[in-house]
C-alpha cells in the first residue's frame, strides 16, 4: 500500500538549521526535547549521561553535522522535560563547556494514532505520505493500523515548474521549481513479528 507526498527542493535541511527556527511555542509541552549546541563528536551515550543528571532519559537520537551536534532527548515524564526547558535553555549543562538550546520537539500524528517528533522542516510533509499509506491500508484493505510498519520508502523525481520573479528595473528572472514525490509502502505485522518487538 502506498502513500505519496510532494516537496520542493531543499525541503528537509539539517537539524541544526531547523533548530534556529524553533522556540518554546513551537509545539505543546511534551516529554520529547530537541537540543542544539552540543559539542561536536558527542556520542548518544555521552549525551544521555549528561542529561540523566536532570531526570530519567529514556531515549536519545543524535544528529551530527560538521562542527555541530543536536539531539532528540526523551524523558520519562513531562515534568522532567519541562524543568529542563525552563532551566537549561541558554545555559551550560553539567560536564559541558558551552550553552545549549533546549526546545520541545514538534509533534505530528503517528501511523498508529500516536505522535512523532519532526525537527526537520520537511518532516510534516513527509509524514503526511506515511499517514496516507496507513489510511489506504485501513480503509481499503481493512488492515489494523496499529500493526502497520513502513516496508519501503523511495523518492521519485517529480515535475519541474517554470516560474518568474520580479527583478530590478522592471525586469523578471526565470527560475525552475523542482518537486520530489515520496512513495511509501506499508505492510501489516504478523503476530510473530509483534512478539519480537521490545516496547
Amino acid at each position: 500500500l502506498e502513500g505519496r507526498g510532494g516537496a520542493g527542493a531543499g525541503a528537509a535541511p539539517g537539524a541544526a538549521a531547523a533548530a534556529g527556527r524553533m522556540d518554546n511555542q513551537s509545539g505543546p509541552p511534551s516529554d520529547n526535547l530537541f537540543v542544539t549546541g552540543l559539542p561536536d563528536g558527542l556520542e548518544e551515550g555521552q549525551i544521555k549521561d549528561v542529561f540523566n543528571a536532570y531526570g530519567e532519559v529514556t531515549s536519545v537520537r543524535a544528529f551530527k553535522n560538521p562542527g555541530k551536534t543536536s539531539a532528540l532527548i526523551r524523558y520519562s515524564s513531562l515534568e522532567e522535560a519541562q524543568w529542563v526547558v525552563e532551566n537549561l535553555n541558554g545555559n551550560i549543562p553539567q560536564d559541558l563547556e558551552t550553552p545549549v538550546l533546549v526546545r520541545f520537539a514538534h509533534k505530528s500524528g503517528g501511523i498508529g494514532g500516536g505522535t512523532r517528533s519532526a525537527p526537520y522542516s520537511g518532516g510534516a510533509a513527509n509524514w503526511s505520505a506515511v499517514q496516507s499509506a496507513a489510511a489506504n491500508a485501513q480503509n481499503q484493505f481493512n488492515m489494523d493500523k496499529s500493526r502497520l510498519y513502513i516496508k519501503s520508502c523511495r523518492a521519485v523525481k517529480g515535475p519541474v515548474s517554470k516560474r518568474m520573479r520580479p527583478a530590478s528595473k522592471g525586469q523578471v528572472k526565470k527560475f525552475s521549481r523542482r518537486y520530489t514525490h515520496l512513495v511509501i509502502k506499508v505492510a501489516e505485522m504478523s503476530d510473530s513479528q509483534l512478539a519480537e518487538l521490545d516496547f
